[in-house]
């Protein structure tokens, strides 16, 4: 039985699940093979506790989802808030390290920036963003998304995410 199966299994709070997580498998290579073949089949609740280690690993640790981008995009179109949240942290994260690839996931992240949920909604705002910063070509076409979402966005901590992110492609034309 991997990790994950077992630390999962455990009668204990889901942030302490996380920190089990992240502490057995962040250095092991193949921890998110074993994560990624879990969420085939897991419930929404415990795909949430494994996005929010990786999203841990990935705050430290970009390179850890370098073959496995692809299942994260993929979680951005799960029903689960908190998945879809955590994937979204997890392209932000990784947006540096990986621009090319993080900019696939730019049509699920602009559909999530319409969420009725502010936290799913900053998520969005925030892997956008970091694709926006590291990837030129993503930068120059998603300025108008960004005039856009700032216009119809009500909430001023994600207005304010596209607000500034405008001004400071503005100045790296």
């Amino acid at each position: 039985m991997s990790i994950v199966s077992e630390t999962l299994k455990f009668e204990i709070p889901p942030k302490e699940k996380v920190q089990l997580l992240v502490k057995q498998g962040g250095g092991r290579g193949d921890f998110l093979s074993e994560i990624t073949d879990y969420c085939q089949e897991a419930t929404d609740a415990d795909k949430a506790i494994c996005l929010a280690a990786v999203n841990q690993i990935t705050r430290e640790d970009p390179s850890f989802v370098k073959d496995r981008l692809d299942f994260i995009i993929s979680q951005i179109n799960s029903k689960s808030a908190q998945v879809k949240m955590e994937a979204g942290e997890i392209i932000a994260n990784s947006a540096k390290t990986f621009p090319d690839e993080a900019s696939k996931a730019i049509p699920a992240l602009t559909s999530m920036a319409d969420d009725q949920l502010t936290i799913i909604r900053l998520s969005a705002a925030a892997g956008l963003v970091a694709i926006a910063r590291n990837n030129p070509k993503a930068g120059k076409e998603l300025k108008r998304f960004f005039k856009a979402a700032a216009k119809r966005e009500k909430q001023s901590s994600v207005r304010n995410i596209y607000l500034e992110a405008l001004d400071s492609l503005g100045k790296a034309k």
